[in-house]
């Protein structure tokens, strides 16, 4: 079981004891661990790994290995607001947040892949296969962008 706290700390427990497995912070070296803008809003599992997504409150995402104790492989900062959702496979990063952008970022270098914007900042949910990326933010719309077709396209629910 993997939790994200208010107090910017990420605890990993084994599920049948809640014994902790592992603890760290998402605060960088240097600075003050805590600042509200570590406040841990969103965590997302790599399916095939054992990689550890987390989005702040101060819109930084980081990228933990947690075979290796939790270090930090990769730190980036896509939003200017508070992330709600993250998930992450082997090629991309996906984040939202409630600045009403969802951004997909490179999963090895952070770049910026795209943006979709237009989302409310009331945009709650994301999720994603290798072609298509389901997202609310819209008042009671879903929108569903597919990743495999032309720049512009996509359907509505």
């Amino acid at each position: 079981v993997i939790v994200g706290l208010g107090d910017g700390r990420v605890l990993v427990k084994r599920a049948e004891t809640l014994d902790t497995v592992l603890s760290f912070s998402v605060a960088q070296d240097g600075t003050d661990s805590k600042r509200r803008d570590n406040d841990v809003t969103a965590l997302g599992v790599h399916e095939r790994s054992s990689r550890l997504l987390t989005g702040t409150r101060g819109g930084q995402l980081a990228l933990w290995d947690l075979e290796n104790g939790g270090d930090a492989v990769m730190r980036f900062s896509p939003h200017k607001s508070s992330i709600v959702a993250v998930q992450c496979d082997e090629a991309k990063c996906v984040s939202a947040s409630t600045d009403g952008e969802v951004r997909i970022s490179h999963t090895a270098s952070g770049a910026r892949l795209y943006s979709l914007d237009g989302h409310s900042r009331f945009i709650g949910t994301l999720q994603f296969d290798e072609h298509k990326l389901m997202c609310d933010g819209t008042g009671a719309l879903l929108l569903v962008h597919d990743f495999s077709a032309p720049k512009n396209h996509r359907e509505i629910l």
